[in-house]
Parts: C-alpha cells; structure tokens; sequence
C-alpha cells in the first residue's frame, strides 16, 4: 500500500492522488524547485509530442483527402480538433487543480501547531457504536468516502459519524460509510480514502475543557476549522440526539429482532425507505419506528433495534441485474444465511449477499432473499425505560 505524498504539490494536486497511488510513507520528499521543474519538463515534452502528432495527423488527412473527393475540410477540421485536445492535455498538468467542498462548511486541516478554540471537538457517541465530533462552532466533523474531509453543519446520512478504533499504542482512527480510514497528510490536508491503517491513519486524543478533545496528527499537527464563526451556532443537532430537555435522551428499552425468515408479506416485512443526498446511503425504517443496524462487529447480527439513523443505520444500496445488495458502513455486504439470519460480513457480493427488492403502494419496501424468504423485524419489548445521559 502506498500513502505517502510529495509536499511540492498543492493541496488540490496532492489530494487528487489516491492512496494506492502515493508514494509509500516515511520516503524522503523531494525540494519544491525539482518537482515543479520535472512537472514543467514532462509537460513541455508532452506539447512537443502532441505537436509533432498534429503535423502528422494533418499531413495523413492531406493525403487522404486526395482519394476522397470532399473529405478534406472534414479531415482537417477532425486532424485540428485532435490537435487542440492533445495539447490541452499536455498542458493540464501544470494548472491549478481547485476542488470544491462536498458540503457547505469549512475545510478542515490539520495544521495548528497547538491546541486552541479551533482544534477542540465535542465526542459524541451514538447507540451503534460509532461517533460523531462536533465544533465549539455548531460544525460537525464531515467526511465522505474518497473525498476530503470539512466541517460542515450537520447533514442526514452517514458522513458525520464515524467508526473509532483504539489502537495498541493508544492512538485512534477513524472509518468512514465504506471501510476507509481517515489520513492526514502531511500537506495537513486530511481524506477519507485509506483501505487500512498505517501511520498517517493514526491521531493522539489530547483532552480539553468539558470533556472535549483534541486531534493530533502523526505529522505533530492537530486537526481544526481555520476560522471561528458562530455563523452555525445553533446548527440543527436532531440528528445527534433527541433531547428531554434535561439533557437525556430517554428511549424504551426495546429489542427489534431482524431475520430472513417469513414466507409471505405483512406489516412487519414492509420498510420504510429513507434516501439521503449528501453521500447517497439508505435506511430502513420498521414498523415500529426502529432502524436496521449493521453490527459493529464482523461476526455480529443485524438487528432493528436502533432509533436513529446515523451510521451504521445508513446502507449503500447496489443494484445489479434485478438484484439488490446492501453495503453496511464497514465496507461489507449483509448475508442471508439459510436459517433466516442475517450478518455484515461478507467482503464480496454473491448469490447469498443478493435481494430482490420489492415496492408497495404505500411507498415501503420488501426484501427477499436468495433463499426465497423475507426479511422480517420482530419487537420484543421490556416493561421498564433506560434514561441515557448525554455529557
């Protein structure tokens, strides 16, 4: 795997290098005057040749034009077309490259040397396992899959939540909806791009005030908002938490039991399905108000239990040859196994990994799987209420 980044490009350029493509970590990067020097060398070269091709294909054109009658203003129109593409793209190496944003926010960087107002974030954890981070400025934390990452104020779907592993040295990192890691790169650019987990996949949690935390990167830079505006200050939080107004969140103490089981449709096999713009995932809704969750853990069952849609309750939904397959926020695929139950294990979608996917009137869905049943949540409730606290 290859995640290293030569720091003489700009943040633009050095994002648009994938992780496979950027040279491995822990190489010595070169001085900014040779790569720009080489860039300019190549591109040069590259004008030449596309130069030296548009003689060619122009003369070629010439000569054919003779054996065709009323060929030869289409031949050369073609040839210069040919031409002019050619060296746009000998010279499109050396322009600025500018990405916009995913989302309206700030970007973010890890580039502060120090820990300040920017750099501390407010951990939130959810239910399913995942969690959230959340700015003295209202922002949350925003990262989609193969871009990169801002703060942004909160959005439906998955790109705000994120799966934290502990690791052995006692730093974190950080998965994104589809299995990839958070990397900062030495530019202080920081995306959601990494398959796995090397040093620039890796941030110390330094503790702040009230609870809140702070990033550093393995660069020695911490992560935050260049600027602090209370433009989003009151940002809608609803997809964090429903507040009692005391500042619990009181949920019944339920347990939403989902297999692939039923022979036949009714209430319990119907799902609501909610769409979510800004990183194009789904989730399910059951008939009791509840979500379908991938489990945490590989070798987990799915459940229903979840009210809220946040990561884990949040599915990239793949069609394929009539055919649906359900990608859970760990970058796997929900199986259906030939007793009815259903796990988030599998790396490759295959025969047991398929659905067919059926619409109703009332605007719900069902799913059968490739063992001719259907997908079915079942409630079991208990007589008492847990009353969680939210710090």
């Amino acid at each position: 795997m290859h995640l290293g980044i030569e720091e003489s490009e700009s943040d633009e350029e050095s994002f648009l290098l994938t992780a496979s493509k950027r040279p491995k970590q822990g190489i010595p990067e070169p001085a900014r005057f040779t790569a720009q020097h080489k860039l300019a060398f190549f591109g040069l070269a590259a004008a030449a040749s596309a130069a030296l091709l548009l003689v060619v294909v122009s003369f070629t054109a010439s000569s054919w034009a003779g054996l065709w009658p009323g060929w030869r203003n289409s031949s050369q129109v073609t040839a210069s077309k040919l031409g002019t593409s050619l060296l746009n793209e000998a010279f499109e190496p050396t322009k600025e490259k500018t990405l916009l944003p995913p989302f309206n926010g700030q970007l973010l960087k890890a580039v502060f040397e120090e820990t300040s107002a920017n750099t501390f974030f407010e951990e939130v954890q959810m239910d399913d396992g995942t969690v959230s981070y959340r700015h003295r400025n209202g922002l949350l934390i925003t990262a989609k899959n193969g871009e990169r990452a801002v703060s942004s104020p909160s959005v439906p779907g998955s790109t705000q939540f994120f799966g934290k592993l502990t690791n052995a040295d006692g730093t974190i990192s950080l998965m994104v909806h589809g299995g990839t890691w958070l990397t900062s790169l030495p530019s202080g650019t920081v995306v959601a791009d990494a398959p796995t987990i090397q040093s620039w996949q890796t941030f110390t949690q330094k503790k702040g005030e009230n609870g809140t935390i702070a990033l550093r990167s393995t660069h020695g830079k911490y992560l935050g908002v260049q600027t602090l505006s209370e433009e989003f200050a009151a940002a809608d939080r609803s997809m964090l938490a429903t507040d009692d107004g005391l500042g619990r969140q009181t949920i019944a103490a339920v347990s939403v039991i989902v297999t692939a089981d039923a022979n036949s449709i009714g209430s319990r096999e119907k799902f609501t399905m909610l769409s979510y713009a800004a990183d194009n995932t789904v989730s399910f809704k059951t008939k009791y108000g509840t979500f379908l969750t991938s489990p945490p853990s590989l070798n987990g069952l799915v459940s229903g239990d979840s009210t809220m849609a946040c990561g884990r309750e949040t599915f990239s939904l793949i069609k394929k040859d009539g055919k649906v397959y359900l990608h859970t926020f760990d970058g796997r695929y929900i199986t259906a196994l030939e007793h009815g139950f259903l796990v988030g294990d599998a790396k490759v979608p295959d025969a047991w990994e398929s659905f067919f996917m059926e619409s109703h009137s009332d605007g719900t869905v069902s799913f059968k799987s490739y063992h001719d049943r259907y997908i079915t949540a079942a409630k079991v409730e208990s007589p008492y209420r847990v009353a969680q606290t939210h710090s």
